[in-house]
């Protein structure tokens, strides 16, 4: 790891929200609240006063702001958390303001991965990606790392040889510029949730780089919706 280099955390945890219940908030591993969240609702309806979202929505949420979420009776949720440092899940460090345990916390966590990057700034998006059946992502990189949920469906990976099937409820990591070509199971519709952490060029663009031109002329069958493009601070 080079002088520029630092480590950060990102997690996803999945969660049943009574209607009322706030927003856990977590703090790093510096006791500072540096976290920044995404919120993407699987069922039900969220309100901040300002703006409403409905289940398939995806929205930014940072770790102080002001207003109150509430959620709809029984809203379900995947809930992307990425820190500046060690990302601390207990009673003091973990969480503010919580009507959670740090142990109920913890059943919620799905995958949480720490990896390296060097950018000063950096672009933190959500976005979400859906295969028709058999659908393929030939070959490719992304320009940054991060998390993926496997909302529905089936994928099977091949990094560089390595293969990997996940189905509804998994949770894997790819790093940046890792090569990864992805199946989509022939019988149902498939999506992910995404999480990544992008260089700063990348703000509102595709990050999709084939590997082999030849794939650039097949057709590409998935879809993407971007929820945002915020601009964070390391």
């Amino acid at each position: 790891m080079n002088s520029q280099s630092r480590k950060v955390t990102m997690a996803v945890f999945r969660e049943q929200l009574r209607s009322g219940d706030l927003p856990v908030i977590f703090q790093d591993g510096a006791g500072g609240v540096r976290t920044h969240q995404a919120i993407y609702l699987l069922s039900g309806t969220a309100d901040t006063g300002a703006t409403s979202y409905i289940s398939g929505d995806g929205f930014y949420l940072c770790a102080d702001v002001s207003e109150k979420l509430v959620f709809s009776e029984n809203a379900e949720i995947l809930r992307f958390v990425f820190s500046r440092t060690e990302l601390t899940i207990d009673g003091v460090a973990g969480l503010r303001d919580s009507q959670y345990t740090a142990d109920k916390v913890r059943e919620m966590l799905v995958m949480q991965q720490t990896f390296t990057t060097s950018e000063p700034k950096a672009v933190l998006r959500l976005d979400r990606v859906d295969f028709p059946p058999g659908a393929v992502a030939y070959r490719h990189t992304h320009p940054g790392g991060g998390l993926r949920y496997l909302t529905s469906g089936a994928l099977t990976l091949d990094a560089t040889g390595n293969i990997h099937q996940y189905s509804a409820g998994d949770a894997w990591f790819e790093d940046a510029n890792s090569p990864v070509m992805a199946t989509a199971d022939e019988t149902q519709d498939s999506q992910f949730i995404r999480m990544m952490l992008l260089p700063m060029q990348c703000k509102a663009k595709s990050t999709f780089i084939h590997i082999n031109k030849e794939d650039e002329k097949k057709p590409r069958l998935q879809s993407n919706i971007r929820f945002f493009d915020e601009v964070i601070s390391l």
